[in-house]
């Protein structure tokens, strides 16, 4: 499911219209064709996250980059102005086309649901895997419906985005936007304390790569740590934050997790460097967090969503860890704009768990 997808009638004819002056431009004005190009560079391939206290290098992949072409009119009076007006209704066009799309992508009820009912990864952005292994769609245990997706990362596991992981992510949204998130994570009754964490759902930042910045720790994380779950938020009002040092870092423990069973996650997020931002999380339909305050770095995009298993200590730590792998298994993760409600996101009654153990 694409947050760029067209959705009503008028977005199509709008759509349509956009496309008629693109077409009439380039027949009237070939000479558009040859302008200059500008450069502007898109996020790493790869991420490189690090997690609060415990150093994770650096992904140092090369920055790609895509051309946008600067058209220009010929020297004519009447052709700089007739190609003015075309490039001026096309401006108009793409400002309505967006107002239009923000206004969807924040007040729609559901903007993604991943419940893998199609069996497979469809509607996900990016899989990050090494092997057959990592990600798989299974049909026990299941949270709702006939499939779920189990997770597992080997200590012994090739480097995914210069680390050990195998996680699921999405397109980022907008900086300052609002969203609600619910996402559904199954603990097998084997999954043992260890003294080193795990990220099993984070928000992740892209850096301003122009700018100067690397990428950092994510702004929001879900992990399990000793036994019990911990959610931590990091935020820098900064332009530009330096190193993986920003202005602000937050965590709490919100329990001990449980073991063969499945625990109903919702977070509610106003990104915000600012004092305006908001955070509330409900963890098996309680709230277990209401904070105001910054959540997010002063970035030119906001979060994108991951959930799988980020463990990042059996590269770093590895003599700490006392486990050799770790699986879990993720299902019903849906996100909802401003307008979302708390029980819009409800999962459905609970289905009887029939794996006892990881498999």
């Amino acid at each position: 499911m694409s947050f760029n997808t067209i959705t009503s009638p008028r977005q199509e004819k709008l759509a349509l219209h956009r496309y008629s002056v693109l077409n009439t431009l380039d027949q009237r004005y070939p000479e558009a064709r040859q302008s200059e190009a500008m450069w502007i560079p898109l996020k790493q391939n790869q991420d490189g996250e690090e997690v609060t206290g415990t150093s994770s290098p650096d992904e140092k992949s090369p920055v790609r980059s895509v051309t946008q072409t600067v058209a220009r009119g010929p020297e004519s009076g009447r052709s700089r102005i007739g190609l003015s007006a075309g490039i001026a209704g096309l401006v108009l066009t793409e400002m309505v086309l967006s107002t239009l799309g923000a206004s969807q992508e924040t007040t729609k009820p559901t903007l993604f649901v991943g419940d893998f009912e199609a069996g497979d990864l469809s509607g996900w952005r990016t899989n990050e895997q090494c092997c057959p292994h990592s990600i798989n769609v299974v049909q026990e245990p299941v949270r709702a419906g006939a499939n779920a997706v189990r997770f597992e990362v080997r200590q012994d596991d090739p480097n995914v985005a210069n680390s050990k992981r195998a996680e699921l992510k999405l397109e980022p949204v907008p900086a300052s936007s609002e969203r609600w998130y619910a996402v559904s994570i199954y603990l097998p009754k084997d999954y043992r304390k260890d003294p080193t964490p795990e990220i099993v759902t984070q928000w992740h930042a892209t850096p301003d790569f122009d700018k100067g910045e690397t990428w950092r720790s994510p702004p929001l994380a879900l992990l399990t740590h000793e036994g019990k779950w911990r959610i931590g938020w990091r935020w820098d009002s900064a332009r530009v934050t330096q190193g993986n040092s920003p202005e602000g870092t937050l965590g709490r423990t919100v329990g001990n997790y449980q073991t063969g069973r499945w625990t109903d996650w919702v977070f509610h997020v106003k990104w915000s460097w600012k004092e305006n931002g908001l955070l509330q999380v409900w963890k098996n339909g309680k709230q277990v967090i209401h904070h105001k305050g910054p959540n997010a770095y002063h970035d030119k995009r906001g979060p994108y969503f991951k959930t799988g298993i980020y463990k990042w200590p059996f590269k770093t730590q590895p003599k700490e860890t006392t486990v050799k792998k770790r699986i879990l298994y993720v299902d019903e993760v849906r996100i909802g704009g401003a307008g979302t409600t708390l029980d819009e996101l409800k999962p459905p009654e609970r289905k009887a768990v029939a794996t006892p153990n990881n498999r």
